[in-house]
């Protein structure tokens, strides 16, 4: 009789510690899942801040081509006007 009490103390004891292992594994998962869903959104972030900077550079590369080419007829009209001058 005591060593079938001593099996049931040891199956309840062994039972609530599986059950809180049980319990951490259920947080630790639910803290995976959080921080996965937030290195998504991150990762989207990221990806789409990318893809404006490579936008804004595109835009700035037309800007100074467009700036070069204005600065030239710029320079072609002052030249004109000094020889239209002399």
């Amino acid at each position: 009789m005591p060593d079938l009490q001593q099996q049931v103390r040891y199956l309840k004891e062994n039972n609530l510690r599986l059950i809180n292992e049980k319990s951490n594994l259920e947080n630790e998962y639910k803290q995976a899942k959080l921080m996965q869903t937030q290195a998504e959104f991150h990762k989207k972030t990221n990806q789409t801040l990318h893809q404006k900077i490579s936008e804004l550079q595109a835009m700035i590369g037309k800007t100074d081509l467009e700036r070069q080419r204005a600065e030239e007829l710029l320079n072609v009209v002052i030249r004109e006007k000094e020889v239209f001058i002399s």
